[in-house]
């Protein structure tokens, strides 16, 4: 007897087949980020077609007849699953752009253009610019120039087995001349690709006294860049498009300010990506920066903070030192002093806070580009005053514009010397020519009954009655 049953073809399912692109960001009214320096962006789908699915047929054409276990493509030639494409055009930010480096495709380590598949192109955002080759040759009745917007047009991508976009980020070189380089480097596992930075030219105020600071980069092939806090600045009180919009005359000499970001090693790389009050972005800048601006004389002044000199390196590799002006303007004593407001009131009054209640720990928020600028957290602690008083941290500085560790430490130490040495504060009322003072001017204040003679100070506002 034949005890061995025949085996029966087992019925074939067809693979469920996509019919549409699945997004994952497309926005609509989404506010153009701006980058300085550069930075991790996340992409905005603008524009998408050819949308494609593939058949994949596996086992060859025949099916049946021994060992062909593994459920192949039936006679006819069903397949067993599909793969997909489709052509995409991400909006970046506003250009133009220096380039791309890296790209993180959802949750992927970080790779290449190149390892997106298909053909790309990377168009800058100038004014007025042409739009995308594919989309003039593919689908002319849709191909808008974007004008100064930059993107990243990719031609038939590969998406696998899922019609799904990935959710894609890419590190962007935008925009400000370059403070300081850094080596750019292909992950590990990715396609060969070059970065190049082309030295933009200032040549008005207020942009060309930072130019002149910074000076030109050594090298501008292979690279990354941070760009200088005070052209950040300039460029969004300045700019008609995304900024205040003010007028340059207005902003005034950005030397020292400049000088003092670069000799310190203060250079900053942001990606404005919400919409956010002007005066609020640049204070943020400046408070990280230890500096401060004021209006004088029909302008927009700015000033470090800063007491000591600095020596530091430019973009050319030369050195460069800010050597604080602490000449005092005036000399100030009970001749040109008012008298106090009450009987008991002298006429110098003099605040001064508590040690125990002074923060004596700082700890700064950044965006590392060593670890794919995600956020990491460093302190600087006064351990001296830690021991005496307790720890007594300060509120956590939010930098994330701040793309090196060794930049976030030299904020936090100078904002850490700045809270626990600056405890007294000096308030006095004066005749002519106290109105003459601007904010950050040195003063020598004299007062026999407190036992100050020429004592220096910094002005840090001024009132008119």
């Amino acid at each position: 007897m034949n005890l061995t049953a025949a085996r029966r073809p087992q019925a074939q399912t067809a693979p469920t087949i996509a019919s549409s692109l699945r997004l994952q960001r497309s926005v609509n009214g989404a506010a153009v980020a701006v980058v300085y320096g550069t930075t991790r962006v996340a992409g905005n789908l603008i524009w998408y077609g050819d949308f494609a699915a593939n058949p994949v047929k596996q086992g060859g054409a025949k099916s049946g007849g021994k060992g062909n276990l593994r459920g192949g493509a039936s006679a006819k030639g069903t397949p067993s699953s599909y793969t997909y494409q489709a052509s995409f055009a991400v909006g970046l930010c506003a250009g133009p752009i220096q380039g791309i480096g890296q790209v993180w495709a959802t949750t992927s380590a970080p790779i290449t253009p190149p390892d997106l598949g298909g053909t790309q192109s990377i168009v800058a955002g100038a004014a007025g610019q042409a739009p995308w080759s594919y989309l003039s040759s593919a689908h002319p009745d849709q191909a808008l120039g974007y004008s100064g917007l930059a993107y990243i047009g990719i031609a038939a991508m590969g998406l696998g087995d899922s019609p799904s976009l990935p959710n894609l980020s890419f590190e962007v070189m935008g925009i400000g001349p370059a403070s300081v380089t850094t080596p750019f480097a292909i992950p590990a596992g990715a396609s060969s690709w070059s970065t190049s930075f082309a030295a933009p030219s200032y040549g008005s105020a207020p942009f060309a006294a930072v130019a002149a600071v910074l000076g030109t980069p050594a090298s501008t092939a292979d690279i990354v860049f941070d760009t200088s806090p005070a052209f950040c600045i300039a460029d969004l009180l300045t700019s008609t498009t995304y900024g205040a919009g003010l007028a340059p005359s207005l902003i005034g000499d950005l030397t020292a300010y400049a000088t003092w970001c670069q000799a310190a090693g203060i250079a900053m790389s942001s990606a404005l990506t919400e919409t956010r009050a002007c005066r609020d972005t640049v204070k943020s800048w400046l408070d990280a920066t230890l500096a401060d601006a004021f209006w004088s004389q029909g302008q927009i002044k700015i000033m470090p903070f800063a007491d000591q000199p600095v020596t530091g390196t430019a973009a050319d590799g030369s050195p460069i030192t800010y050597t604080p002006n602490l000449a005092p303007v005036l000399t100030i004593d009970d001749s040109l002093m008012l008298p106090g407001q009450s009987s008991d009131q002298g006429p110098l009054q003099v605040t001064r806070a508590d040690p125990a209640e002074v923060s004596n720990r700082i700890t700064v928020e950044y965006s590392d580009r060593d670890s794919d600028y995600n956020t990491v957290t460093l302190n600087a602690d006064d351990d001296a005053h830690i021991a005496a008083y307790g720890l007594r941290p300060a509120p956590t500085v939010d930098a994330d514009f701040i793309t090196m560790g060794a930049t976030a430490q030299t904020i936090a130490d100078l904002l850490l010397a700045r809270a626990t040495g600056v405890l007294a504060t000096y308030d006095w009322r004066m005749r002519s020519p106290g109105e003459l003072l601007e904010p950050l001017d040195v003063v020598a204040l004299t007062d026999t009954a407190l036992g100050l003679s020429a004592y220096p100070v910094r002005v840090t506002q001024v009132e008119e009655e």
